[in-house]
């Protein structure tokens, strides 16, 4: 009988100082693990506050560029272009924890402060296709949101397969927008941007 006890005590002692070690590591680890990833996430409210309205224009199909949107200085050396337009497609993924959803942030703007016509050059054939880049941009936008809504991300490897699916997007992205240039000749042939 004694020895029973004694077994059970040891037994009851053994389960206590095992589970009181598995769960103080598991708190451990899912502490340090939520606050390097808070410490490590942005915000995305922040995100978007960098691109105000005042000097970005979001893509919209509501409204069209127009010349009055390119409030840019053009350069000594513009030689024969009429225009310059500078778009961006910035994107951000954020995880807070392990338990939680990858989220994404991922929009297509248009720079008013870098995108720069002389107007006296000025057409509407390479405005529309100036419009065009900016579509291609969207639509790159729009696929990489796409990718990203049927990849399965954990919070080991989201970073790693952001990275790798923004760098395999913006690739495509930059072959098309050169293989439009060239069909165009940078806008000059109007009949192909439409």
């Amino acid at each position: 009988m004694n020895g029973i006890i004694n077994g059970n005590k040891i037994t009851k002692w053994f389960y206590l100082n095992i589970m009181h070690r598995i769960n103080l590591k598991l708190l451990l680890s899912l502490f340090f693990a939520f606050f390097f990833l808070q410490c490590a996430s942005y915000n995305f409210n922040e995100f978007f506050k960098t691109y105000n309205t005042e000097e970005y224009s979001y893509w919209t199909g509501k409204k069209a560029l127009s010349w009055s949107d390119f409030e840019g200085i053009p350069n000594d050396t513009s030689g024969d272009i009429a225009s310059h337009i500078q778009v961006y497609n910035p994107a951000i993924i954020e995880m807070k924890n392990a338990f939680s959803h990858a989220k994404l942030a991922a929009i297509c703007l248009f720079d008013k402060k870098k995108s720069w016509v002389i107007k006296a050059k000025a057409s509407e054939d390479q405005l529309l296709y100036d419009q065009v880049i900016f579509n291609i941009y969207e639509l790159y936008t729009r696929k990489l949101r796409m990718i990203f809504s049927k990849t399965d991300f954990s919070i080991e490897d989201y970073k790693d397969k952001f990275q790798t699916i923004t760098k395999e997007n913006n690739k495509k992205l930059i072959e098309t927008i050169n293989q439009f240039r060239k069909d165009t000749f940078s806008g000059q042939i109007g009949e192909a941007t439409k």
